[in-house]
């Protein structure tokens, strides 16, 4: 069983926080957006953004407007900051 998924921004000055990903989807601006696909358990995520938004997964565009996400991928919108997307869980 994985954890569950987080998304890792930086919240200057408070630095690095995790938001815990507990619902099917997630707007990440006006141009992209998380989905989750399968029950928690075992969900996979897929990051989609629209057509000529410039959303980068690892310094790579999503060329075909959608990608799966895998446990540490970095995630960078059109303003530049970047987000990291995790599956691993949290240590208490």
């Amino acid at each position: 069983m994985r954890g569950m998924a987080h998304l890792w921004r930086d919240n200057e000055p408070d630095g690095w926080t995790p938001a815990l990903l507990d619902g099917d989807r997630l707007g990440l601006d006006s141009s992209s957006a998380l989905r989750r696909l399968g029950d928690v358990n075992g969900a996979a995520w897929m990051l989609f953004a629209a057509s000529g938004a410039r959303v980068l997964v690892n310094g790579l565009p999503i060329t075909i407007g959608a990608v799966v996400l895998s446990d540490r991928d970095e995630i960078r919108l059109p303003s530049g900051r970047p987000l990291y997307f995790s599956t691993e869980t949290l240590a208490v």
